[in-house]
């Protein structure tokens, strides 16, 4: 989570995989983050989830399961990135 104290809140899937983080949280964002209730956290507004990995393939099927779902829905970015974090 980001500790920018404005901006939307921000959180990094280092090793995503196929997306089971990305997809949970952005359900969870689903939940909770609309145009008429934005997510508020210490003054932040919406959420970017950022999507990391090294195998395309893996980050295709994120994808995949996040279009399979609709998601994300209002307020919510994801962001995919191949690479490492080293």
């Amino acid at each position: 989570l980001s500790s920018s104290p404005a901006g939307p809140a921000r959180i990094l899937a280092a090793g995503g995989g196929t997306g089971d983080m990305v997809v949970f949280l952005a359900e969870i964002c689903a939940r909770f983050v609309s145009e008429e209730y934005p997510y508020r956290c210490g003054g932040r507004e919406g959420v970017e989830l950022y999507h990391l990995d090294l195998s395309e393939a893996s980050i295709n099927i994120a994808r995949e399961r996040l279009e399979a779902r609709n998601l994300p829905e209002a307020g919510t970015t994801v962001t995919f990135f191949q690479g490492s974090l080293l």
